[in-house]
């Protein structure tokens, strides 16, 4: 396998729009693209103002492609902004039905349309914008930027509905499209082509907001940043540019993070980045030693052969689990530097996982209801993740006791879930929250609620991107489920997690101003080294959600016996499983002194956890 696993967990989030409300009239705001008109809907949490498939630079064809984004020009006339723009250009065979309900992925895909000319964004405002005075008088309101996932590869603006959210916890809420794949990722490594758009999209929607909020009733100097899986990557990329210094006040990183001090990062992702971008120039036929005329080449080329040809690619690299292009450092946008220093000072952060992450790829690769080639799967991915059989046999006794060897299919299918979303997602949050907290308040959460709308097998809890039913507000809209509509404790349970939300991006803090619950509420305390809590998302939210110490003992084993170990052993690990997110150690200088510490440590370790036994019990 490739080493995405963890970045394909980041495949198309969903929650997008279908009409939810009832249509009262157009409303025209004035904005530095020229005047806007949007739509003003009645729905039944209350009046909205929409405005959708805003374009916010020109589009990315002909000689501005592989070039950063440039600002549209001002149109003189109305400018219609009442239907998404096209999605961009992305591969569309992924069985969403095995992820989602079929009913919410009807009613969240408005249309299909793909085109390079897809750099838009989608505008919710609480209220009525029809009275221009009672806007300007009324307090600004906090933004939220939504940034969707999908492993840079997949995912769209429009699949993210901001109506519940903004109306529930009166915010504004923007959702952005930006380029994906090879048009948002492609490099050569200089400056013909150095990659990268994806996040200079992103950064130029974020200036677009910054700049025009006000006329929608928005506070420039209160906008968050927020995301689930690749888009929390690249939130967590935002942080830690100078380029996207300044711009926003607090971020929300949901399922995905990049933690700073990931020094093994810039030696893969600039060689491998540019390496595969000019292999695929070649299976385009622009191959040159002269770079400036491969990316000439390039630019000729039509959109629908340049995806052809990276789609062919992908699949040969082990299809959803290969990533081929990813985010490089480029000494602009991003530097090695700046991710050692890891610049999160004076940004509150909001971060945290769900409890089974990793079970989403079970449902990709059909494997969540079956234990057929759940052994094959494991052994594969392990296999390319680690090749020290030491280090194999170390992480089996840890994931799955001393009769390892012996495991029955669902006692492995259990540990390898509990292992994968460990390595790909926990870890990596573990390593951010200590980082970040040294520098500003940081609030983690873990969510454990399984959705009883949800069609996952008994052995799995909550499931990648599954918080974001209740993040957007979409249990509120129970015809998205079609007949397993969600229970009055998940309307709760959303409401509770958009306020706490919502209440961050007002003040850094989502305890206040308004309380998560009336009377004896939670009060999440903030994330230390020290004190590692974290608030439990359950449909029982009390004070005893706020916890400590999430799965520390494996968070230990992963950190600083694991990897400690693979650098003093000189492990060969294929660059392709070096994923930015997952891995998240410094490589240290290996020396004969450091080699036989960590030899002794392992074998000290090794013989307490012999002597303690596994106490979780695996099964279906």
């Amino acid at each position: 396998m490739g080493w995405l696993v963890y970045f394909l967990l980041f495949t198309l989030g969903l929650p997008g729009s279908e009409s939810i409300g009832t249509f009262l009239d157009n409303v025209i705001v004035d904005t530095t693209v020229g005047p806007l008109r949007g739509e003003i809907l009645r729905t039944p949490l209350g009046v909205l103002s929409r405005f959708l498939g805003i374009r916010y630079a020109k589009a990315p064809i002909g000689n501005l492609r592989f070039e950063r984004p440039q600002k549209p020009p001002r149109s003189s006339d109305v400018v219609n902004a009442t239907a998404f723009g096209d999605m961009c250009l992305q591969d569309l065979n992924v069985q969403l039905e095995t992820v989602f309900p079929r009913t919410y992925v009807n009613k969240r895909f408005p249309h299909t349309r793909m085109s390079e000319d897809c750099l838009s964004l989608n505008i919710y405002v609480p209220g009525s914008l029809l009275n221009a005075t009672s806007i300007a008088e009324r307090r600004a309101l906090a933004v939220m930027v939504y940034i969707h996932g999908g492993s840079w590869e997949w995912g769209t603006g429009m699949n993210f509905d901001g109506t519940n959210m903004a109306l529930l916890g009166d915010v504004i809420i923007v959702t952005i499209n930006y380029r994906l794949a090879l048009f948002g990722l492609f490099s050569t490594g200089t400056s013909a082509a150095p990659g990268n758009y994806a996040f200079e999209d992103q950064l130029c929607a974020i200036h677009w907001v910054r700049n025009n909020i006000e006329a929608f009733g928005g506070n420039a100097s209160l906008i968050t940043l927020f995301g689930n899986s690749a888009g929390a990557a690249s939130v967590a990329l935002h942080l830690m540019s100078p380029r996207s210094r300044g711009l926003f006040h607090r971020v929300i990183i949901q399922s995905g993070t990049y933690p700073p001090g990931d020094e093994t990062a810039n030696a893969l992702m600039g060689p491998s980045v540019s390496e595969n971008s000019l292999e695929l120039a070649r299976r385009l036929e622009c191959e040159s030693d002269n770079i400036e005329e491969v990316v000439e080449c390039m630019r000729g080329k039509t959109a629908l052969e340049i995806k052809q040809v990276f789609d062919e690619y992908k699949n040969e690299k082990d299809g959803i689990f290969s990533q081929p292009l990813q985010p490089r450092f480029d000494d602009d946008f991003l530097s090695a530097d700046d991710v050692a220093r890891g610049n999160a000072e004076g940004v509150p952060v909001m971060l945290g996982t769900v409890n089974d992450e990793f079970a989403f790829i079970f449902a990709i690769t059909g494997k969540l209801h079956t234990l057929d080639g759940i052994q094959d799967l494991a052994d594969e991915y392990i296999d390319n993740f680690i090749h020290s059989k030491k280090m194999k046999l170390f992480l089996k006794y840890q994931y799955l006791g001393e009769n390892f060897s012996n495991a029955p299919p669902s006692v492995v299918r259990r540990a390898f879930l509990d292992a994968m979303t460990d390595l790909n997602f926990l870890k990596p949050d573990y390593l951010a929250a200590n980082e970040f907290s040294n520098k500003s308040n940081v609030y983690a959460y873990h969510m454990t609620h399984k959705s009883s709308f949800a069609h996952w097998p008994d052995y799995v809890q909550a499931v990648h991107m599954d918080e974001l039913y209740y993040v957007f507000g979409d249990v509120f809209e129970k015809d998205l489920f079609g007949q397993n509509a969600p229970t009055e404790e998940e309307t709760k349970l959303s409401e509770y997690m958009v306020n706490a939300w919502t209440n961050f991006a007002k003040t850094g803090d989502p305890n206040t101003p308004s309380p998560l619950i009336n009377g004896s509420r939670p009060l999440w305390l903030p994330y230390t080294v020290d004190n590692k809590y974290y608030l439990e998302w359950t449909a029982n939210l009390s004070q005893q959600s706020l916890k400590k110490n999430l799965r520390l003992r494996e968070m230990v084993l992963l950190v600083d016996v694991l990897e400690k170990m693979r650098n003093s052993f000189e492990i060969a690990v294929p660059p392709g499983m070096l994923c930015m997110v997952t891995e998240n150690m410094k490589l240290f200088s290996v020396m004969l002194g450091v080699s036989v510490f960590f030899l002794v440590a392992f074998l000290v370790m090794l013989t307490l956890w012999c002597r303690q036994r596994r106490a979780r019990q695996y099964g279906m």
